[in-house]
């Protein structure tokens, strides 16, 4: 397989299968006992913020997924370009975020942004 149509495909299915694992892993981590660092209040409540825009975020995904597979979605529509700058802000929240949490939030914030960006229109 040509390495350009492998990365094509990489970025593709991306879109829909880095939101849910990531959002659940970030979800895991934040919740996992021993997970309170002492002094460090701030990038906490942060993070919390932060999870609970991705899960709000994680409902528009679907709502963007489930119109995509009736073919009712397109690249164009102002609800894609919201979900596009919905990717970057979330990013930029993520990080300041705690440690292994941020990284899921971060591959979380990727997944929205390869589905907004990259998936739409293209699966039949």
């Amino acid at each position: 397989m040509d390495p350009l149509i492998a990365f094509l495909v990489a970025l593709v299915f991306g879109g829909y299968l880095l939101p849910i694992p990531s959002f659940g892993m970030a979800t895991y981590r934040y919740f996992r006992p021993g997970a309170i660092v002492p002094g460090v209040m701030w990038r906490r409540t942060l993070t919390g913020v932060v999870l609970l825009a991705c899960a709000a975020a994680l409902v528009f995904w679907s709502y963007a997924v489930f119109r995509q597979a009736h073919n009712d979605y397109s690249y164009v529509l102002p609800s894609a370009r919201f979900g596009r700058w919905l990717s970057v802000v979330l990013a930029a929240l993520s990080l300041p975020a705690e440690g292994k949490v941020r990284t899921y939030l971060l591959l979380f914030a990727i997944g929205l942004f390869l589905f907004f960006g990259c998936s739409i229109g293209e699966l039949p």
